[in-house]
């Protein structure tokens, strides 16, 4: 082997520092060098430095004796400043051995710390799973059920269930461009209203069903009240304890049973009459006889008939009256109308009254004097009680036998423009014995004037049958909502015939 091959003398210091074979393994490299098939031209003297053996670990290859030096020379120098910074050989052995301490600790602690959080991921994960697995087709089977029942049987909307706690008049007007006009607002919703109104009255084109104004449930709010609180209009009370109609009147949201928002509040006031929910729900609780509702509405509803029997009706050719048309017997009447009034006294027909002329009501001793207006129907409530006074449907006419019931308003808004709107707000100081007329037209155009006393007064809730009871005589009640400025409560006034007079 050339000069340039050997390997330069190694110190004894520099023998330990890398590991150079000692005399005895010799043997091993010979034999290692043999395998390969090349002579063996290294010296088995291990005093000789220039034909010393490299350790096994270290490669083997051409080297330039002076960079090596070089570099030996720069380990060295390191090696020795930092035993001088330790000041003690211990101190390098002590320090290698807490080094080796720390980094076992954390390589411990490490795998023990990710061995555990693959352990407790692994046990979540597969109980999870379990559940998932075990419960899936029972929640499954479950949603399905639910679906069909909601779909085939109950009043279930899309529009409910996506908006199940909201008012529709928050998204419908802004707070800065509210228009007074009830009527305006009808007609900017229409589009919107006719879509709503079709998720519950699939197939049905009866206007005295689906009109803004009608209220089918019987629970004193109209179809487009419903509309605007996002309510189910075949749905007496949504929440199952009081009627929807009467938990605004209280100021509470029929959706969450709370109080509505001062926003809320605010929007209702505009836009909702509580005095005419208030009437509405009076006339839902005195109808007689069979109503075109019943098919639609719930148990709660006071127009609600058990549907064998709703079905045995239709079968004998049954007439299904609106509200307040005359009953189609005494029996279905008396069974399934609420409260059966006395039968009227028989007029000749020329001396009927005629229903298309507006009558009088006049108390001369408490200066009230106002137009009397013969209500067809009870979605007419609104644009009837801004002429005057109404007369509930299905009740007795005056000089009838029975309970003639007319209402009239205490109270309105300041933005209501009606003229009517506080007629009867000193009804109350009216005083028992009070005489009062009531005139009106018969359909021969002539003038009839009903004569009547103030015998007794009542508050009622508004549908309370106690305020509805008939007897052989002919009475009055005036009614409206009281106390003045709320909806609480219905006073009414009963009142005796004493005369009649024909011109």
């Amino acid at each position: 082997m050339s000069d340039d091959k050997k390997f330069p003398a190694a110190s004894e210091g520099m023998k330990e520092l890398f590991n150079m074979q000692s005399d005895e393994s010799t043997s091993d490299l010979d034999a290692l060098s043999n395998d390969s098939g090349t002579e063996n031209s290294l010296s088995n003297s291990s005093t000789d430095p220039s034909t010393s053996k490299p350790p096994m670990d270290l490669p083997i290859g051409d080297f330039d004796n002076s960079q090596l030096d070089s570099q030996l020379a720069e380990q060295a120098q390191v090696a020795e400043e930092v035993i001088q910074d330790l000041q003690a050989p211990d101190e390098v052995e002590n320090l290698n051995d807490i080094l080796k301490t720390q980094a076992s600790v954390k390589q411990t602690t490490n795998e023990s710390s990710l061995v555990e959080a693959n352990f407790i991921q692994k046990i979540i994960g597969t109980k999870a799973w379990s559940l998932v697995k075990n419960f899936a087709p029972y929640v499954l089977i479950f949603a399905i059920g639910i679906g069909l029942y909601n779909f085939y049987f109950s009043d279930f909307s899309i529009n409910s269930l996506l908006n199940n706690d909201s008012l529709k008049i928050e998204s419908l007007v802004s707070s800065d461009q509210q228009n007074s006009d009830i009527m305006q607002l009808k007609e900017d919703s229409r589009d919107d209203y006719l879509e709503w109104i079709a998720q519950f009255f699939r197939d049905v084109n009866d206007e005295t069903i689906i009109d803004m104004d009608t209220d089918v449930s019987g629970n004193g709010l109209t179809n487009f009240e419903k509309y605007l609180l996002n309510l189910n209009p075949k749905v007496y009370s949504t929440r199952g304890n009081i009627g929807d109609g009467q938990a605004v009147i209280e100021g509470i949201n029929p959706w969450t049973g709370e109080k509505f928002t001062d926003k809320q509040k605010d929007l209702v006031e505009k836009y909702i009459n509580k005095e005419l929910i208030s009437n509405r729900i009076t006339a839902a609780a005195l109808t007689r006889g069979v109503t075109k509702f019943a098919q639609y509405v719930n148990p709660d509803s006071p127009y609600y008939i058990d549907p064998e029997k709703l079905s045995e009706l239709k079968l004998a050719d049954t007439i299904i009256a609106a509200p307040g048309d005359t009953a189609p017997s005494d029996t279905v009447s008396g069974i399934y109308g609420g409260l059966k009034s006395a039968s009227a006294v028989s007029l000749n027909p020329s001396e009927a009254i005629d229903q298309t002329k507006a009558g009088r009501l006049d108390i001369p001793s408490y200066g009230i004097s106002v137009p009397l207006v013969w209500t067809q129907d009870v979605k007419n409530f609104d644009s009837d009680l801004r002429k005057g006074i109404v007369h509930y449907p299905g009740t007795a006419l005056p000089g009838e036998v029975g309970t003639s019931y007319i209402s009239g308003h205490s109270s309105g808004y300041l933005w209501d423009k009606n003229p009517y709107k506080t007629i009867f707000e000193k009804l109350g100081t009216v005083k028992d014995g009070t005489s009062f007329t009531i005139t009106a037209t018969q359909r021969n155009g002539a003038q009839v004037k009903f004569n009547y006393v103030v015998e007794r007064r009542g508050e009622f809730a508004a549908d309370d049958q106690a305020q509805f009871i008939s007897t052989a005589e002919s009475v009055v009640a005036l009614s409206t909502c009281w106390p003045v400025g709320t909806t609480d409560r219905r006073l009414v006034l009963f009142s005796k015939l004493t005369q009649i007079e024909r011109s």
